[in-house]
């Protein structure tokens, strides 16, 4: 049986990571929003630009946000596992107090 111990430090600095991680793509989706207004408005004209603003605006936006959505659940998970790996502990000392 192998022993495993969440490291509290490692763990703060994993959901930082994800926190960080969400925060600037969020950052990108706004920029990635705004360059499709750019080309929406006339940056780029015809068939091109139209295309290419559907893709900033729509496809590669949404991928952003389903990531950043990700890094968000990342970060919960990595808090539940700390929240149970705390709970297992407090109920092991409960069972060896004397």
């Amino acid at each position: 049986m192998s022993t495993r111990k969440f490291s509290k430090p490692h763990g703060e600095a994993m959901k930082g990571a994800f926190r960080s991680a969400n925060n600037e793509l969020n950052d990108v989706m706004g920029e990635v929003d705004r360059l499709a207004g750019v080309l929406e408005a006339g940056g780029l004209l015809g068939a091109t630009g139209d295309e290419m603003a559907d893709v900033l605006g729509n496809t590669l936006a949404n991928k952003i946000s389903l990531l950043a959505g990700k890094m968000d659940e990342m970060r919960g998970d990595v808090q539940r596992a700390r929240e149970q790996y705390e709970e297992a502990e407090r109920r092991a000392r409960e069972r060896f107090t004397y």
